[in-house]
């Protein structure tokens, strides 16, 4: 990721560097440094996309070829970095006639919304703020590994089998969102990997160079809406600051990576009716990749088409749909169809889940209360202040069940077992939101009480297309989705949407009470800095966090006390030389710090026993494990293996297996319900 970030910053630079003002739209105004990045920012969201395309389809063809665990030529990869950078600036300046010919740039005209200067003081302070977090984001980044739960059981772990089976297919694992999520986050970052020499420490660029697009492309948005330029600051500031923007801009999830996507589609649908088919072709392009990406992108996707379908049916070009349709069924064939091919051969389903696990996540009732509860429950979930949950889910508890007049906590539309609560935390699954909460609440009491003004002062087409999108897919996700306590991660797309719109209109129609915004910026901005300094995962306010080296580093902000052992563990197989270990874990437990491991020592790490479905499933090697580690959490098989002990902890026990299979059949779970109590316990 690290050759990829390099060359699409020297590239993006270049054309900066080459830009010359339009001769079609140009003012008699010259070209200055903040009109070339203006110009480097317009581009780096179509170049990231088409980077990350590349990427991706470079991936799916390995896989055809059966080279997945090869490492691309440079020669090969530079052609491939520069051919889709410039594949990008092509296609923009093609489609985008604002920028006329390629390397010509449309110098803003005098209109006091549209200009770039003066800046007043309080713009250059919002636009500190903006590049502080930017520059604070990129250094956690780099200075902390990967070591979110997800990242560490299912996101980085399945790369980590993809290269050691040689191939995407699927393989014997406890976890089996290994298998059938969306991989196109992963495929992107795989051959990052690959680049980086099999280093980790660059995948967060995937989501933070999304991080940094997303501020652009809402940019873009609020300035074609028309709204003021301070108005527009305000929002990519309150944006930039969204608690769980900023936790997910230097991780390895894909949530952000997905309201990118979103971005992109949304932008591309709202330029297509005037400049026709090109724009809907790469916006359904954009609805692929987000489909690649996560499953609740079938929730986002087509609650934003709506959205623009409402607001512009006038416009359509009705005739050149049937072949974009045509087009955008072929790509997701192509692009996807393996994958959902594995998913219905693993258990008769398209997206990968079975049965019980639709039971698990899906809502088993849909009538008026029920429904109301599980939006309310999802709104209020972003209402959380550190120090005040308690109070305030008692509170909420009482006041939503005697609302609807239903249990909060109805197993029917609460994830298993959960208890509803507010979240306020600092943890990258269930940080709220609530200044962005704050600002769409507002942001839409404003613009339906000024709605004549509405009209006259902002795109309305756009403005209701995002807002009728954003609204769409938070009551089909509530509608769908029982209620979990992760669902503000989800959550992350919509606020995408919602919040840089909202904000603008709020801070537009509220310009003479400056002191209501400015004290929310305010409040955003302390919000912000704390969440990237303190957070649970990616303190850079504690060196402890970020001076850890090696397979501890993983564990310097999570399960410490793992880390001792785990050293140890690893060790013994270093100096032991040994080339193949199995892994008996639990379905959350974090594999891919032995995966990797394995993979730095040239040890092949296989699941055993995994006790589902995907026990048939071939390893890609025949080869039976010479040691075995245990994950603990497994105890009541733990403990038919003590004489293959080898080494032991708290957490994790290495066995050493015997010629004739006797630990692994211990472990196996099928085996042992043929035997008795006696015959387990030695």
């Amino acid at each position: 990721m690290w050759c990829l970030f390099a060359v699409l910053v020297v590239t993006l630079c270049w054309h900066a560097y080459r830009a010359k003002p339009s001769s079609e739209i140009s003012n008699g105004e010259s070209i200055t440094s903040w009109h070339r990045l203006n110009y480097f920012m317009v581009l780096l969201p179509w170049f990231w996309a088409t980077s990350a395309l590349s990427f991706g389809i470079l991936a799916i063809v390995q896989d055809n070829l059966g080279i997945l665990d090869q490492s691309v030529p440079s020669n090969l990869l530079l052609a491939i970095l520069f051919g889709s950078i410039g594949w990008g600036g092509r296609l923009f300046n093609k489609l985008n006639r604002s920028f006329g010919r390629p390397y010509q740039v449309a110098i803003p005209s005098s209109d006091p919304s549209a200009n770039t200067y003066p800046l007043s003081v309080a713009e250059r302070i919002i636009l500190v703020f903006i590049g502080l977090m930017v520059v604070l984001t990129f250094a956690a980044g780099c200075l902390l590994p990967p070591n979110n739960w997800d990242s560490l059981t299912y996101h980085l772990s399945r790369m980590m089998f993809w290269y050691q089976h040689n191939s995407l297919e699927f393989y014997p694992t406890a976890n089996t969102r290994q298998l059938y999520q969306p991989p196109f986050a992963e495929l992107v970052g795989y051959i990052g990997w690959l680049v980086d020499g099999k280093s980790d420490r660059g995948l967060f660029l995937i989501q933070w160079l999304s991080y940094v697009s997303s501020l652009s492309l809402v940019w873009q948005l609020l300035r074609q809406n028309g709204l003021s330029r301070l108005a527009r600051l305000v929002a990519i500031g309150v944006m930039a600051s969204t608690p769980m923007f900023i936790l997910q801009a230097s991780s390895t999830q894909n949530d952000l990576l997905l309201g990118f996507l979103l971005l992109l589609m949304l932008t591309a649908l709202l330029k297509a009716s005037p400049y026709g088919w090109g724009w809907l072709l790469l916006a359904g392009l954009m609805a692929v990749l987000a489909i690649m990406t996560k499953g609740t992108a079938l929730i986002y996707v087509p609650s934003l088409l709506t959205g623009w379908f409402v607001y512009n049916w006038r416009q359509i070009r009705w005739a050149s749909l049937v072949p974009i349709k045509i087009s955008v069924l072929a790509l997701l064939t192509l692009l996807y169809g393996q994958q959902l091919y594995r998913n219905y051969q693993f258990t008769g389903h398209v997206l990968g889940v079975d049965a019980a696990e639709q039971l698990m996540y899906a809502n088993q009732t849909h009538s008026a209360g029920p429904m109301v509860n599980n939006l309310l429950c999802n709104i209020t979930m972003h209402l959380g202040v550190i120090g005040f949950d308690n109070v305030m889910s008692k509170a909420l508890t009482l006041g939503i069940g005697t609302l609807t007049n239903t249990d909060v906590n109805d197993p029917s539309i609460t994830f298993q077992k959960q208890t509803f609560a507010t979240q306020g935390s600092t943890h990258e699954d269930t940080a709220s939101n609530l200044i962005g909460l704050v600002f769409i609440i507002v942001g839409g009491i404003t613009a339906i009480w000024q709605r004549k003004n509405l009209r006259s002062l902002v795109d309305l087409r756009l403005s209701g297309s995002i807002w009728l999108g954003g609204v769409l897919s938070l009551l089909l996700f509530c509608y769908v989705f029982k209620w979990q306590p992760w669902h503000s991660r989800l959550h992350l797309p919509f606020f995408m949407l919602m919040v840089p719109l909202s904000t603008a209109i709020t801070v537009q129609y509220i310009d003479r009470r400056k002191v209501v915004w400015q004290v929310f910026l305010c409040l955003s901005v302390g919000i912000g800095l704390w969440f990237v300094l303190k957070n649970d995962r990616r303190q850079l306010g504690n060196p402890k966090h970020w001076q850890a080296t090696g397979i501890e580093a993983y564990y310097a902000a999570n399960n410490e006390g793992m880390a001792p052992e785990v050293a140890n563990l690893t060790q013994y197989l270093k100096a032991n030389r040994i080339n193949h270990v199995g892994l008996f874990m639990e379905g959350d437990a974090w594999d891919y710090p032995f995966l990797q491991f394995g993979i730095e020592h040239e040890i092949m790490m296989t699941n055993v026993a995994t006790g589902n479905a995907t026990k048939s499933l071939r390893q890609g090697s025949d080869q039976i494990p010479q040691y075995i580690i245990l994950d603990l959490c497994r105890q009541w098989d733990t403990i038919t293996v003590r004489p293959f002990k080898v080494l032991d902890g708290q957490h994790f026990w290495l066995i050493k297996d015997t010629p004739d299979r006797k630990a692994m059949v211990l472990l196996d779970r099928e085996e042992n319900k043929r035997r008795t109590k006696d015959e387990l316990i030695p």
